[in-house]
């Protein structure tokens, strides 16, 4: 099977790396504003500090198992340093079916991100983010050999403060759908939804 980050990357995962049912955890907008250009920066270091997590491998199935879809299940509970100092935390399960004589299957993540006094540096400040509460990622997604598709949502929020004095705290309330054709090199991304009070659609997406 393929690497379950290689899945998630291609599926384009949005954000700050969680159903969409909207009963996630509710961040709040205060405190000091950041610029869209910082929001990004920040967004895009902290997408570099979650993929030293590394998610890993669901299992596969052995020699002797039978042919036909299998189901899999992975538990996460992990912690990983961030670029410059503090943690990165994430817990939640992965869950879905594969079949390996056709290359298809399907998969439901459900994921909490948490971030301790987590250091992260742009060209124009450094950042430390503090879980407030925490974000939740959750999402549908189905595969084939060629293509990857997703639909999932984002809810939550952090508390941040700057090297400069400034402090704050951000919500994140989105909703996505993606996918990607390996065959074709083609993309098809929607987002809407808003992160730090900004429209989430003005943002570039960070893939896990």
């Amino acid at each position: 099977m393929r690497r379950l980050s290689t899945i998630l990357a291609a599926a384009g995962l949005t954000m700050a790396v969680a159903a969409c049912g909207g009963d996630g955890p509710t961040g709040s907008n205060s405190g000091d504003e950041l610029t869209q250009t910082e929001i990004q920066a920040l967004f895009n270091e902290l997408g570099v500090a979650m993929a030293s997590l590394g998610l890993g491998e669901p299992p596969t199935a052995g020699p002797s198992a039978s042919a036909g879809s299998v189901p899999f299940e992975v538990d996460f509970n992990q912690s990983a340093a961030c670029t410059e100092a503090g943690t990165i935390s994430l817990r939640g399960s992965v869950n879905g079916n594969f079949d390996d004589e056709t290359n298809t299957g399907d998969m439901s993540v459900d994921l909490f991100l948490d971030f301790n006094a987590c250091q992260v540096s742009s060209e124009t400040t450094m950042f430390t983010v503090d879980g407030d509460p925490e974000i939740q990622f959750m999402a549908d997604m189905a595969f084939t050999p060629t293509t990857v598709s997703i639909d999932g949502s984002q809810q939550g929020g952090f508390r941040f403060t700057t090297a400069d004095g400034r402090t704050g705290s951000c919500a994140i309330d989105l909703t996505f759908s993606s996918s990607v054709n390996s065959e074709t090199s083609e993309v098809s991304q929607s987002v809407s939804g808003t992160v730090c009070g900004q429209s989430a659609a003005v943002f570039e997406p960070v893939a896990l």
